[in-house]
């Protein structure tokens, strides 16, 4: 999926996460991610930003609604305490306050306790933007409280069971998954699973259910070496969300 688009989306909607994790080795994630912050406190609601409101104009600058730690290499427990005052105080242009955490995965483990506590009980008006290189240095509870975006070159990837178990043919499929042997073959066939509910999450907006789906996903594809049986992940995954969504 198109990360931007999907941000994108988000900003026209008004739907903006509370906590936005964006993972890339690429180096211009960090622009994606100011320009995704801009666009949050745009006072005239245009994604990206209009470069003409207040706000847009300063935000380059020292805009009060706006923080950004982590420009240096790690990421200390008085950074995240900073982020404590900054929340306490109401927005001034926007509706909205921006905190963007560049580098986290560079996050001591003291830090990342101390903003997952932020994280569980945020302000409304308070939106998180989190990049990161890798998701192995994110503790956990911090990666299932965001909207995960993972930013890498993929092939598209297709494969002849992937539109059969994303529709009312779920049930009857699922039998024909245990017959794949590759683990390439069974890694193609969860990229295509993937790309198809990213895909649909792009048209109808953010759901929760979705989205916990494609994390589990991506974690069912780090424990296929195991010989685990991939029909009963998948049933575990997906069937909650095949009745109500396809």
């Amino acid at each position: 999926m198109n990360a931007k688009e999907f941000l994108e989306k988000a900003q026209l909607n008004q739907r903006i996460p509370t906590s936005t994790l964006i993972v890339s080795t690429k180096k211009d994630v960090e622009k994606l991610a100011l320009s995704y912050a801009k666009g949050i406190l745009c006072e005239k609601k245009h994604p990206w930003g209009c470069k003409e409101c207040y706000s847009c104009k300063i935000f380059y600058e020292k805009h009060p609604d706006f923080m950004w730690i982590g420009k240096e290499n790690s990421i200390k427990i008085n950074d995240i305490r900073e982020i404590s005052n900054f929340a306490n105080l109401k927005p001034n242009y926007s509706p909205h306050k921006v905190c963007l955490i560049t580098n986290a995965q560079n996050m001591l483990k003291e830090a990342s306790n101390a903003l997952l506590k932020t994280l569980e009980e945020p302000p409304s008006y308070l939106k998180f933007i989190i990049t990161a290189d890798s998701l192995s240095n994110i503790i956990p509870t911090i990666v299932s409280r965001s909207i995960v975006l993972e930013i890498f070159e993929r092939k598209t990837s297709e494969h002849p069971l992937c539109e059969k178990l994303i529709s009312k043919r779920f049930y009857e499929t699922i039998p024909q998954v245990d017959n794949i042997k590759d683990i390439k073959e069974k890694e193609e066939l969860l990229d295509c699973l993937i790309e198809k509910l990213e895909q649909h999450m792009l048209k109808i907006g953010f759901n929760e259910d979705i989205d916990k789906a494609i994390k589990s996903l991506n974690t069912t594809k780090r424990a296929l070496s195991r010989g685990i049986k991939l029909g009963l992940w998948l049933i575990a995954i997906l069937s909650p969300i095949i009745d109500e969504q396809f």
